[in-house]
């Protein structure tokens, strides 16, 4: 990841492809974009089986968010738009940071030869839980109030 950021000078945020820890080879996250009309973020590549192979590349691959599980993030960034908001606990923190940033030029890259394997949702009590569907329908609301254009 770090090979990424000095090849990328003007990206913000760096983010990993992420696996399930429970199927090793089944991508959970391999970069994001933003779905306005469904007020989500579809994962590129989500639950998709491939070999977590290094590709040995610095490359980045622009997303609208770099997941929060694994960041990597510039200082100067973080002190020209700030910290992640506090009220957007346990969910969609890292893609308002992401966007707040990306208004600013900055931004985010998936690094494909990053990987990482993530048990998801755990925080919540796993994936379907309803203590995750509240905080993501909440969340999703709250981003889409200050990040959705008003027309």
């Amino acid at each position: 990841m770090q090979a990424a950021a000095a090849a990328h000078p003007r990206a913000g945020f760096f983010g990993a492809k992420i696996y399930y820890r429970s199927e090793p080879a089944r991508i959970w996250y391999a970069g994001a974009q933003w779905r306005s009309d469904l007020l989500c973020f579809e994962h590129r590549d989500k639950d998709t089986v491939e070999s977590a192979a290094p590709t040995g590349l610095p490359q980045g691959l622009e997303t609208d968010y770099a997941c929060g599980c694994v960041l990597l993030a510039r200082t100067a960034v973080l002190q020209q738009v700030g910290f992640m908001d506090a009220r957007f606990f346990l969910s969609y923190e890292e893609a308002d940071l992401c966007f707040r940033a990306r208004r600013h030029g900055f931004p985010s890259l998936l690094v494909p030869g990053a990987h990482v394997w993530h048990t998801v949702s755990a925080a919540f009590g796993g994936e379907h839980s309803p203590l995750r569907l509240y905080y993501d329908t909440r969340n999703a609301l709250l981003f889409g109030e200050r990040h959705l254009p008003e027309s």
